[in-house]
């Protein structure tokens, strides 16, 4: 997702019985990127998922509402993944030019997100050190915790990058990059990597991640999906239909993603 004029990013809150990794994803957004700039930011409510109409309701879930974000930086704009932190109170997540964002959702009881605060950002850096946007390895779409690490995704070189956890300063160095068949590196490079996400604890794909990518030519042609782990990666079809793209993925309690 690119998002230029006006650095507006949208956060929309769906709920559901989704999975979190227990002690994980309990880190606080406070306790991410110490070391990262403050950045001033300003919101609009979202009132309604589907434009023109009123319904919240969408299969299993429930819109609750959104946010359109717009922060005074120009380096902060194109949020692409987020990661849900202490029970829906905090946010990591990752900018397609290669940054980290952090900060704090505010909500009513019921869940409906008011605004975001205490936000701060830091840039993506290789294992040299180097930022991601020195190498052209910026473009980074998707994010996963997992109790390995967390992982990135960057569509333009169709790699999945792993950081230490939880990332306290934002400076911190990527740990290494997966090793990927030829099938995935092959992907269009604009239409690659978009979707990320780690099988939950129990049941055949425990721990392992699941890739997906954002199209295909035509709705005759399945979205590419991956199942990567330590013995591997499996490919797998999901199919398209009225021209939908993947543009991101998570698992839901019961093991559907």
């Amino acid at each position: 997702m690119i998002i230029r004029p006006g650095l507006k990013l949208a956060i929309l809150v769906l709920a559901s019985a989704f999975c979190v990794l227990a002690g994980v994803a309990a880190t606080a957004a406070r306790d991410l990127l110490a070391d990262g700039q403050a950045v001033k930011v300003r919101t609009r409510p979202i009132d309604t998922f589907h434009i023109g109409h009123d319904e919240t309701r969408f299969g299993k879930l429930t819109f609750l509402g959104g946010l359109e974000v717009i922060a005074s930086d120009r380096k902060v704009g194109g949020l692409s993944g987020v990661v849900s932190l202490d029970g829906g109170n905090g946010f990591l997540a990752v900018t397609d030019n290669g940054h980290w964002v952090t900060g704090r959702v505010d909500q009513t009881d019921q869940g409906k997100p008011t605004g975001i605060s205490d936000v701060r950002f830091a840039l993506l850096r290789g294992s040299d050190g180097k930022s991601l946007r020195a190498r052209w390895g910026h473009d980074t779409e998707a994010l996963a915790l997992a109790p390995s690490g967390l992982y990135v995704t960057a569509e333009t070189r169709n790699a999945i990058y792993r950081y230490p956890w939880p990332l306290s300063k934002g400076n911190e160095r990527m740990v290494g990059e997966l090793a990927l068949p030829e099938e995935i590196r092959d992907l269009p490079r604009n239409a690659g990597l978009e979707s990320l996400d780690v099988a939950p604890g129990e049941g055949p794909l425990a721990g392992q991640l699941i890739a997906i990518a954002e199209s295909a030519p035509s709705d005759a042609h399945g979205l590419a999906g991956y199942i990567i782990g330590p013995e591997g990666s499996k490919a797998f079809k999901i199919k398209r239909r009225d021209r939908f793209d993947a543009t991101d993925a998570v698992f839901l309690a019961n093991g559907d993603l």
